[in-house]
């Protein structure tokens, strides 16, 4: 069905989220109605629920239907619900959304033919994989050499798996324990957990769940120990023995500083983990949530070796990486380190946009771009250049990459979080090779302010829409804007709307920059295509996956193929989105595929807004009566305005910016002319037929009501009015 009607009278059981099932009839069901339309059996009373009182819809088999369709991609998954029931499925896990997913039942036997499971109903998902899979998923193994072993497998069908592997020295047992432990930890639930362990009731789950959507942004398990329900102690007891991990006091430890040294401070304080240990095969790290598995995964992404956990109270990770860390000065090291301290934080008090550091044959060159251009604040001597670029280098750990490429990184700004609240701000670094060392470029990056729907310029009516894309389980939703439109913006707005509903938000990007809470922003190391970024990714199993690199006919190819499996956002360089559309068909993209995946296109432009208090009537220069005229536009409406410098604006004559946005809804009539290949004019024809408002016009309105001048329509094109 995959969100599309059922057919009616079909035979159903409704499993409630109270725990009672009712069986009847469905009329036109679609998993992403808000309510069901459902006749009781045998009465015939028709009756509206609400889908959040549903924990799942079961279809009927029909006599001779088969239990579970041939699919690629099938896998089993065992669901429980909060009703107490225990399914155990076949089904495509890439295709799950965030509010529903369906699947097919194991047992021939079962009555039913297809499940649909509700999010608010499901209180856990068990994922079946064989160990192949769970080793090749969690990057110990290749797959290549899981098949090299499944392989032997068939021949000596007595040896296990896992036991080919460690002859073949591929991996070690304790790799194997760790792995599925990883998987297990990735499936549970603190509740569950201290439930289990007789810490707490069900009931006092309820209560701190519902206190938690009172209080969005706050862990389960600070709100238990908040509410008196168990300490922290008792919490760090339970996880280390479901979990076999040790619990350590670090006020005791010895804490190693080369093993500080491994994870970039602004990592440890973004996940609350703080490497303790090393030695030439494992970095240890401490950890207060094991339950958290993605600081684990990063961890492992940035380390060369294998990485063990042990668990400690909060807050005395917290007090160490204020020790070892973030409360350490940007750059701690005598003589030319110490001197360019002082010059940093000269240039950044002055408000510094960039900050340069040049090596050359007599030093370090110093320089800061600050408000009118470039300025020299000082030059290092030569004795004291390398050490004071290693500091930095170090601190954003950058000092082990490879000298001769272009690298980049994070680096905290010095003493921009003393209160420890919220995220400190960082600095963007990068480096370029030259004969005299790397060449560095810092900047410091904004904070991570969520942008919301309504300040793209979407009416409510739109927001609704575009956040109905977003709970899609699949589909491509294109993000469409010339650079400095405010499109990576949005990109990470809608990224976080998905990551503020507990789903995996993972974008990739081409630079590195400070994503919103709970965003994943993967910058792309350059010399990977866009294809082998998107199948790297995918990996990782997100539930909305945003793509902006620039992509070949092979990335683009890629990517829709990643929205047949889950909802894509793509970010494309085109004016309008007609001409996003024109992009996807240069990149090969075959028509009907197009039409079958995209869900929609969101357009935008910024422009700034002239002030209020200065701006004064003005006739359309000859060049903006020429474009009104070849748009078909009466060139002799209400006067333009422009701006003309007072002290409102500081002279500038506009005050702030406004966004436009044009939103094309993949409707049937749209798909069907995406399907026939129709040309731009036609399409275009189409989707303001079915709703859409062209960028030209809005902008045109904003003109004539003199919130911006008539300029900002020239960049729109000849043809847009």
């Amino acid at each position: 069905m995959n969100g599309q009607p059922a057919p009616p009278n079909d035979l159903v059981t409704l499993g409630m989220t109270d725990g009672q099932e009712i069986s009847g009839t469905l009329t036109r069901f679609t998993p992403m109605s808000p309510q069901l339309l459902f006749t009781r059996s045998p009465d015939g009373d028709e009756q509206v629920i609400p889908r959040e009182k549903v924990a799942f819809v079961a279809f009927h088999r029909a006599p001779g239907q088969a239990t579970t369709p041939d699919r690629p991609g099938m896998a089993p998954l065992k669901v429980h619900t909060h009703n107490g029931g225990e399914f155990l499925i076949l089904t495509q896990l890439g295709t799950h959304g965030s509010l529903w997913f369906h699947g097919y039942p194991v047992d021939p036997d079962s009555p039913f033919h297809r499940i649909f499971f509700f999010r608010y109903g499901v209180r856990s998902k068990e994922r079946l994989e064989p160990l192949g899979a769970i080793l090749v998923g969690e990057g110990v193994v290749a797959a290549e050499q899981v098949d090299q072993a499944a392989a032997i497998q068939k021949v000596d069908r007595d040896t296990p798996l896992g036991a080919i592997l460690i002859e073949q020295r591929k991996i070690e047992a304790r790799q194997i324990e760790q792995a599925v432990a990883l998987q297990a930890r990735k499936r549970m639930k603190l509740g569950e957990v201290l439930i289990a362990e007789g810490l707490v009731e069900r009931s006092d789950i309820e209560a701190a769940l519902a206190e938690q959507q009172r209080r969005r942004g706050r862990k389960l398990g600070d709100i238990l120990i908040e509410m008196g329900t168990v300490n922290e102690g008792h919490i760090l007891a339970a996880l280390g023995v479901k979990f076999d991990l040790p619990l350590v006091d670090l006020e005791e430890y010895p804490v190693q500083p080369e093993a500080l040294a491994q994870v970039p401070p602004h990592i440890q304080r973004r996940y609350g983990i703080v490497p303790i240990a090393r030695d030439m095969r494992s970095l240890t790290i401490a950890i207060s949530d094991p339950l958290a598995t993605e600081p684990y995964d990063i961890v492992r992404a940035l380390v060369d070796q294998e990485v063990r956990e042990v668990l400690a109270p909060k807050g005395q990770i917290q007090a160490l990486i204020e020790r070892g860390g973030l409360a350490a000065p940007v750059v701690g090291e005598a003589g030319g380190a110490t001197r360019l301290e002082a010059t940093l934080r000269q240039a950044l008090a002055q408000g510094a946009k960039a900050i340069h550091l040049l090596p050359q044959a007599d030093g370090l060159a110093v320089t800061c771009h600050i408000e009118g251009g470039w300025q020299q604040l000082d030059t290092i001597a030569l004795a004291g250049m390398g050490v004071a670029v290693k500091a930095i280098l170090r601190l954003a750990a950058m000092d082990r990459l490879d000298p001769s490429r272009p690298h980049q990184g994070l680096l905290p700004l010095p003493d921009s979080n003393p209160s420890g609240e919220g995220e400190p701000r960082l600095l963007h670094v990068s480096t370029l090779p030259t004969p005299f060392g790397p060449s560095l470029m810092l900047e410091p990056l904004p904070p991570s302010i969520p942008l919301e729907l309504a300040q793209l310029g979407l009416s409510p009516e739109a927001q609704s829409l575009v956040s109905d894309w977003l709970t899609q389980p699949h589909g491509l939703i294109v993000v469409a804007g010339p650079d400095g439109t405010g499109c990576d913006a949005t990109v990470d707005a809608l990224l976080a709307r998905v990551a503020e509903r507990s789903g995996h938000a993972l974008g990739l990007t081409e630079t590195l920059r400070l994503p919103p809470r709970g965003v994943t922003l993967w910058p792309v190391a350059p010399g990977t295509t866009g294809a082998e970024a998107v199948q790297t990714a995918l990996r990782h199993r997100p539930d909305l996956l945003a793509c902006a690199l620039p992509i070949d006919e092979e990335g683009a190819a890629a990517a829709l193929q990643a929205a047949e499996r889950l909802p894509l956002l793509l970010r494309l360089q085109a004016h309008d989105a007609v001409g996003a559309v024109a992009q996807l068909r240069a990149l090969g993209l075959p028509s009907p595929q197009l039409a079958a995946t995209l869900r929609g296109i969101l357009a935008q432009r910024q422009t700034e807004r002239l002030c209020p208090d200065c701006r004064q009537g003005v006739a359309p220069h000859d060049e903006i009566r020429g474009l009104l005229r070849a748009g078909g536009r009466p060139d002799d409406g209400p006067l333009f305005r422009r701006g003309t410098g007072c002290p409102s604006c500081d002279g500038q004559e506009v005050s702030g910016q406004v966004s436009i946005c044009e939103l094309l809804e993949a409707t049937p009539a749209v798909g069907r002319a995406l399907a026939a290949q129709a040309s731009g004019d036609d399409l275009q024809a189409v989707a303001v037929a079915g709703g859409m408002r062209p960028l030209a016009e809005q902008m045109l309105a904003l003109a004539r009501q003199g919130e911006v001048a008539a300029e900002t329509l020239l960049p729109l094109g000849p043809e847009s009015p």
